[in-house]
């Protein structure tokens, strides 16, 4: 078990990185928000997203900032008429060698004919030897879709058997709703591989939906390369044009990576299915990543 050490020093690290993956769902909605994160995580969620895998050599030879910049995009196309569903993101941030990571986000958001506009600060902290926590928090002034204020808060816990615990609160006010989705997870380390499920709950309109998200990554050399796959059901909830909210409950799928193709550059892929009765659909998100 000599692994597990380094396995909790790259958790921040390994956050950060597939944060670059997830951020074009980001500004999801709640119940399963990113998806194809939490990596989410988003994401997922994304964003949900760990690895016992070390630092390159030139990572643990700094003892600064290694910074990051990622361009994304991708679309929902549905089995009906419905016009696409669109989003687009960029993010400009930095890591520490002390395994702190803070990034700054601009994108916007196409669905039913409306579109958003949103920025966000998203903020990786460990908290003791042990732990960290991740905060997020996006404004979209005038948003008719997506949340108005959006604010997800994650702590992490790690325990003996290479197991993690996690509890997380999310607040989101879209124009006229304003919903609170508290959630907890579990995660296990296999070596290289990373497997979790994570449960949150939304009321909205008297009722009480809940939401299950399990995750499967496996990563490569670096906590920066991988490859994952994640399915969620449960209580979405999904903005409406003129302010509303509607509660949803659909099966979703998603296979997704990321890999470097230089010591700089790399690339990231999403493709995913929805199926949700009016809303089935199945998207692909592609992006770009540099770090220097």
């Amino acid at each position: 078990m000599t692994w597990i050490r380094p396995l909790i020093s790259m958790w921040p690290t390994a956050i950060a990185a597939g944060l670059l993956f997830v951020t074009t769902n980001a500004h999801a909605d709640n119940g399963l928000r990113g998806i194809t994160s939490q990596s989410g995580q988003p994401q997922s969620s994304i964003r949900n997203n760990d690895s016992q895998t070390q630092p390159d050599a030139s990572e643990a030879a700094s003892a600064g900032l290694r910074w990051f910049a990622t361009a994304s995009h991708g679309f929902h196309r549905f089995s009906n008429d419905r016009p696409t569903w669109q989003a687009g993101i960029v993010t400009f941030g930095a890591k520490s060698s002390k395994g702190r990571a803070s990034f700054l986000e601009m994108g916007w958001l196409s669905r039913h004919e409306q579109d958003d506009i949103f920025g966000a600060i998203n903020h990786y902290q460990p908290v003791g030897g042990r732990a960290y926590a991740n905060l997020r928090v996006s404004l979209a002034p005038g948003a008719d879709v997506s949340p108005r204020n959006d604010v997800y808060a994650e702590v992490f816990r790690s325990l003996p058997r290479a197991l993690e615990v996690s509890g997380g609160y999310r607040f989101a006010r879209y124009r006229d709703a304003t919903l609170h989705t508290p959630s907890v997870g579990i995660a296990k380390y296999v070596r290289n591989w990373y497997f979790r499920l994570k449960s949150s709950v939304t009321p909205i309109d008297g009722s009480v939906g809940f939401a299950a998200i399990a995750t499967v990554r496996s990563y490569g050399q670096t906590s920066e390369e991988f490859i994952g796959f994640t399915v969620a059901a449960g209580r979405e909830i999904v903005g409406l044009p003129g302010g509303t909210v509607l509660a949803r409950s659909p099966f979703v799928a998603s296979v997704y990576g990321q890999r470097f193709l230089t010591s700089n550059a790399g690339l990231r892929l999403s493709v995913d299915v929805v199926r949700d009765g009016d809303l089935s659909r199945s998207g692909i998100s592609a992006g770009l990543i540099a770090r220097w």
